[in-house]
């Protein structure tokens, strides 16, 4: 795989299959991860951690698009893989304030005040 094109089409695939997980299971991803292989076996690996965990397939392929055009590398590639990584339960998400300290103990989408 060498083309540009061509990887940011497998990259819209992966990210499709892991936000589906992601959803299937009830867990939002706090970090999105890009894995290159190159033809003699070089690998390289980019990763973001997120600012706002997320299970939504726009964002997760927005992200692996940004750490593709990161590496410098020209391929061809032989693997191209995506990760989502620290996966947290929809539901134990806590909602915080301006600074970024949690409001309270209630979880998001949950609860009354």
């Amino acid at each position: 795989m060498g083309e540009k094109a061509d990887i940011k089409l497998h990259l819209r695939r992966s990210a499709e299959a892991i936000g589906r997980r992601l959803r299937q299971k009830g867990h939002i991803a706090f970090g999105v991860g890009v894995k290159l292989k190159t033809t003699d076996f070089q690998i390289l690996t980019h990763q973001r951690r997120l600012s706002e965990a997320t299970d939504v397939t726009e964002r997760l392929y927005s992200v692996g698009v940004d750490l593709l055009n990161e590496f410098d590398h020209p391929g061809p590639f032989r693997l191209v893989g995506m990760v989502a990584y620290d996966l947290v339960g929809i539901d134990d998400r806590v909602q915080l304030d301006l600074f970024g300290h949690p409001c309270s103990a209630t979880p998001l989408g949950g609860g009354h005040r």
